[in-house]
Parts: structure tokens; sequence; C-alpha cells
């Protein structure tokens, strides 16, 4: 899907001030006496030396987290394969930037990847750890799933190479590993307690939208526990806000008035792709309780018992005679539950010592249980309770290791051939000196830099050349890393194209 980019002129600071100014006075905390006044039609119109006092308070606060965010929060750019990232171009969707190809369905082997199908993807991620030489980075899963490049950019504009050393499909959560000599303990992001977020507090949202790197957006907390189905999983509790947040933003934070993360931003509903007010974030209470182990191990080890439970509302509980515990809709013929004799249309009302509330909060025992654990189940069946005990396995969605990227076996060097005299003469140029590119490796730097194909190279750091073979020698003694400096002439115009060897 193609997104056309439209400027918007802000206003000035007065409006801001004058809207923020109208709905203070609208709740009573301007404009009135010490017994409180009633507010008319005729609002005040000017703002007062003590309004204007609390406002610009305000302003700063804002433009004081913003400044302390800006540094632990970056920008991540991943090659991935096509299996994981077709576009989803669903109401519902995770907030991956633009890509250069969408709705690929060819699916290389997960071993050797063509450049031909390499797909960028764009978000963002929050530095929240400092260990020595080392940063780590938490994102969204979605964002470096199955990708075998990452790059991450600084506040600086500084790139550096991203590894993913942990992902959790269950979260949605990645941690990647970064190191550069810029990076210290003011880079770290603090993490706040999602479990003190209240509706109607504010929340900040910073990321890099269509790549518009470090927007700060403002609004508020809508809504607490909303859970949400997606093709590739569901996400079972999420804040919700009415910060502006489009795709970029996943994996960049929301934030509190006091500049802690509260939540991972991950998914919007929308009609048009766009913020219509209806962002989602990952708790960051989630992201804490899988941090530790996927920095350590790599990923996150879950208990799994294999069935299908949902809620039941009024008229089910009237039919099946219970007020409390989740109904049974399946079971995994080969799971730890069928194993132990639940069935479908089971209530489930006790796992272990805890009383089943609701299905989120089975879902969460569950998880928390460790693989090979043995415990009593209490169910409701025909109207009477029975104990069965079920054996803890581990989840299917478990990743078997730590994150493995795939081999490239696609060159990421650009192809040339001779320029001919006929040739240069119908570009009007005087003679025949250089080559002509014919490949640009996508997603390679070459690519990145701004090379395109039909390019007429002249010189490459600062040398001339007289044809392609000469070229060819001059490019492979340039090591990894080195730096490949390109005067190039396009349609006329002579351009410098700058980049690091891969």
């Amino acid at each position: 899907m193609n997104y056309r980019r439209f400027v918007f002129r802000s206003g000035s600071k007065t409006n801001f001030l004058a809207l923020v100014t109208m709905m203070l006075i609208s709740l009573g905390v301007l404009g009135g006496s010490s017994t409180g006044r009633s507010i008319t039609a005729k609002a005040q119109t000017t703002v007062t030396g003590e309004q204007k006092t609390v406002l610009c308070s305000l302003e700063d606060a804002f433009s004081a987290i913003a400044q302390r965010a800006n540094k632990g929060v970056v920008s991540i750019t991943a090659i991935q394969t096509p299996a994981s990232a077709s576009y989803n171009g669903k109401r519902l969707d995770t907030l991956r930037g633009t890509r250069k190809q969408s709705g690929l369905t060819v699916k290389p082997s997960p071993e050797h990847i063509d450049d031909t199908n390499q797909v960028k993807a764009s978000g963002s991620g929050t530095i929240v750890r400092q260990d020595g030489q080392y940063c780590y980075v938490l994102t969204n899963y979605h964002v470096v799933e199955d990708t075998y490049q990452v790059s991450v950019r600084l506040s600086s504009g500084t790139d550096l190479k991203g590894i993913v050393i942990g992902q959790d499909p269950v979260t949605d959560l990645a941690v990647v590993k970064i190191s550069s000599p810029e990076l210290s303990n003011a880079n770290v992001v603090p993490m706040g307690d999602s479990s003190r977020v209240k509706i109607g507090s504010w929340a900040l949202a910073v990321g890099s939208p269509y790549g518009f790197e470090h927007t700060l957006t403002v609004g508020v907390i809508s809504a607490l526990h909303r859970e949400l189905d997606e093709d590739e999983g569901m996400y079972p509790d999420l804040i919700q806000t009415d910060a502006a947040i489009n795709k970029g933003n996943s994996g960049g934070p929301l934030l509190d008035v006091e500049g802690n993360v509260i939540g991972i931003n991950a998914a919007i509903a929308s009609p048009t792709g766009g913020s219509v007010g209806l962002g989602f974030a990952i708790p960051v209470n989630a992201a804490k309780a899988v941090l530790d182990e996927l920095i350590r191990n790599g990923r996150v080890v879950r208990g799994w018992i294999g069935l299908d439970v949902q809620e039941m509302n009024p008229a089910l509980r009237d039919y099946y005679k219970t007020s409390k515990g989740v109904l049974v809709v399946s079971t995994d013929p080969k799971g730890p539950a069928a194993r132990s004799g639940i069935t479908s249309e089971d209530i489930i009302i006790r796992l272990g010592d805890s009383p089943i509330d609701d299905v989120r909060h089975m879902q969460q025992l569950v998880y928390d249980l460790k693989p090979g654990t043995s415990l009593p189940v209490v169910v409701i069946r025909n109207h009477q309770a029975r104990t069965l005990q079920i054996n803890v396995s581990i989840s299917p969605s478990t990743p078997t290791g730590p994150p493995s990227p795939p081999l490239v076996k696609a060159s990421k060097q650009i192809r040339v051939r001779n320029l001919t005299d006929n040739m240069a003469r119908g570009m009007g140029l005087k003679n025949s000196a250089g080559v002509i590119v014919v490949k640009v490796p996508s997603n390679s730097s070459a690519d990145d830099a701004g090379l395109s194909e039909g390019d007429i190279v002249i010189k490459m750091n600062g040398k001339t050349f007289t044809n392609q073979s000469e070229f060819d020698s001059m490019m492979r003694s340039v090591p990894s890393g080195g730096l490949v400096v390109l005067k190039v002439v396009r349609k006329g115009e002579t351009r410098i194209i700058g980049y690091k060897q891969e």
C-alpha cells in the first residue's frame, strides 16, 4: 500500500494554549474562585498570567519528557523475509512502517534469502538497559520477526548494527543488542509501573511514524485491559490511548508524565490504516516479566495445557448452572488437558490452588507454570465437580532457542557494464569514459544511499577508470565497511553518492 505524505502547517502556540485553557476552564481547574463559579457560554478569550504560568509549566514538562526520551528512542530498519512481512490491510493492524514491497506470497527457504525477495520494514525501539559496552533495545516481535539484517539509528543520526538476541511471539516483544562508544546510561529510558496507569492520565507516544523519526504525540489513556484479535495472534491485555500513533511507531514507548515507559506501542484500529485515535500498547509490566529471560536465554519458556476456553455470558451460566469458572471449547488431542480427561464443555473453576476468575486470569496462570509441573484441576461436568490431575507441557509457540538469522546468499555488489560511444551520445555526454549501472541490489547500502540503475559512474573514490574491468577491480579492493564514493551523472546532472561497502 502506498501512502501519500501531506504536510500540515501547525497553528501558533496560542491556539494550543487556548485549547488547553478552555479544557482546564471547563473542568474548573482555571478561572474559578475558591468557592467555584458556573461556566457560561461566554468563556474568557484571553489568557491570564496565572493561567499562562500553568500552561507554560505543562508545555515545559512535555518538552522535558521529549528531550529525555529522544536519547533512548531509536528507529529500527529490518530486512525481512516476505513470509513474515506481508502487509495486513485489515482494520486492526500492527504498526510496522511502509515497505518497499508488500503483499508478497513467495516463501523462500529460511536458510537462504535471495535479494529479489528482500522486504524492508521500519519500526521503533526503546533502550531499556545498559550493560557495559552494550545497550538493549526493547521493540515488538513483529518488527524484527525473521530478519537477517537490523539497523538501529540513534537520535544523533548514528546508524548501528543491531542483533536480535531474544524474541517472544506470545507478548509480541523482542530485544535487540547494540554497541557504541556514544551510548551510556543516559540513553536508558526508565520503565514505569503499568499497574498504576489510570484512565484519563496523560500519555505521550514517541517513535518514527512513516519514517518521521522522534515524533512526539500527546493524548490520554482511553481504556485499559483491551483484548484484540489479529491474524498473527491475540493481544489479551492492552492499554488504549488517543495519542496519535501510526505505522512505524511499533516498539516505541508510551510514556507517562514523569517520562517513564508504561507501554510499548503495538497496534491500531483504523478504517484507513492511519491514526483515528485508537492506539494500543503492550503494558510495560508484561515486558518487565520477560526482559531478563529474553536477554539471558533469547526466549521465554511457558507452560501449556492444550485447550481453548471462553467466558460465559448470563445465558450460558444459566444453562450450565454455575456462576464461576471458564468454559472449555475444545482440547488438543495430543495435549496435556486431553490426556488428563478434560473434555469440551467442562467448566474449569480451579487450577492448582487458584480459583479461576476469567480467561485472562487462567491464561496468565498457565503461562507462569513451569513445564513438567503436575497439579490438580477442578472442573464441573454435568453439574458435578471433579478433580483431575494435569501435567504441564511446554508451549508449542516457544522458540527452540535464541534467534539465529538465515544466511544471505545474494551478492550485495552493484553491477555495471561498459558505456559505449553511442550510449554516451544518446545521453548527451561528451565521451564514453565511465560505466553504466545495470543492477543495484535492493536494500543494499548502495540502494539506501540513492544509487539507481541507469546512473553513469565517472569516478570512484576520486579516481577515474576506463572500463568495467577497471571499475570492478577498484570495487574489489575496498574492504567490507570501507567507504565507496561515486561521482555519477543522472539525466545530465552530476551527483556524489557515498556508502559503506558490504
